[in-house]
């Protein structure tokens, strides 16, 4: 594991942080929210909401805290939650324990407004007051895992981006915050090509140097060496991806399957054609932004240029 917060593999406590709105102390290791309530000019009782950041910035990868709560019996109002994928304090998400009719959510808040992405744990209470959450992000994917238990997983319409960390919290009492860490995962790109001949020297004398540049890392399914089923692992590697590149120049029904996957799910796509083989698109997908090539000296420098363009512009809409 590297020791930098590149996104390339490193776990670490959190220690610094600031609160945004909230009241929030610092308890020797420990962060706690500091919860209360008052009356508005309406006689409308309104609860304590905390939002604090943390300085480290996080695309994939792990977060997990523990946290304790006064009481086994939440109030509708308490929330703890981790916060990711984190714009400003109008537009950020968040994961965690709440004491609504689902215990366990996700959700966005955007402009003032939540909107959820994920809820479970319909049960009257928790039965503890102590709790270990941890979120995976991978992507475009979140994983929800209370006490060493999957208890969610969803996927959000678009990736999430490279953004600071936090937490979000809400109610009348106290919450405490411990061992709060970070590990990072290093963003991929996963290839989609036919084998061999020019295909391989395109991914590696092209793709792999640019991929090394970016900081990322290349995948094509003829690396991928696990024990599952081979479509198992192609379909993780896609979910998983950060961004996909696809050539299209053969009408391989492999890649073109593995195409249509990525479009449903939602990833960046990049698509390759070398010029002389393939004329016109497919029409389901000549609508896309296509890097068309010349398989020669020439052609070489300008789809290093284009493709490293492209993934360029995907990496800064995700925050890298």
């Amino acid at each position: 594991m590297r020791k930098t917060d590149d996104g390339k593999g490193d776990k670490r406590m959190m220690n610094k942080w600031m609160p945004i709105y909230g009241n929030f102390i610092q308890d020797e290791k420990d962060i706690v929210f500091e919860g209360s309530s008052t009356v508005n000019n309406l006689g409308e009782e309104q609860v304590q909401i905390g939002l604090l950041l943390f300085g480290n910035r996080m695309l994939s990868g792990k977060i997990e805290v523990d946290v304790e709560f006064e009481s086994e019996i939440l109030e509708q109002s308490e929330e703890a939650e981790i916060v990711f994928d984190y714009v400003d304090e109008y537009n950020f998400k968040c994961a965690g324990i709440t004491g609504n009719v689902m215990k366990y959510e996700a959700k966005h808040f955007e402009l003032g407004k939540w909107q959820w992405l994920k809820c479970n744990g319909d049960i009257s209470k928790l039965q503890k007051k102590q709790f270990h959450i941890q979120i995976e992000i991978i992507s475009s994917y979140l994983r929800m895992i209370i006490d060493g238990v999957e208890v969610f997983w969803v996927q959000a319409r678009v990736p999430f981006r490279k953004t600071q960390v936090g937490i979000w919290a809400s109610g009348k009492r106290r919450i405490r915050f411990s061992n709060y860490k970070i590990e990072y995962r290093q963003a991929e790109v996963f290839v989609i090509s036919q084998f061999g001949g020019m295909y391989d020297q395109l991914y590696d004398n092209v793709i792999i140097p640019i991929c090394e540049k970016k900081g990322i890392k290349p995948i094509r399914a003829d690396e991928i060496s696990a024990s599952s089923m081979i479509l198992e692992d192609i379909i993780r590697s896609l979910q998983n991806a950060n961004i996909i590149i696809a050539d299209i120049t053969p009408n391989n029904p492999n890649v073109f399957y593995e195409l249509g996957y990525a479009h449903a799910i939602r990833k960046p796509v990049i698509l390759l054609c070398e010029k002389a083989e393939r004329s016109n698109l497919p029409f389901d997908i000549s609508g896309f932004r296509t890097i068309f090539y010349d398989n020669t000296m020439a052609g070489k420098l300008q789809v290093e240029e284009m493709i490293e363009k492209y993934i360029s512009e995907i990496l800064r809409k995700q925050g890298l």
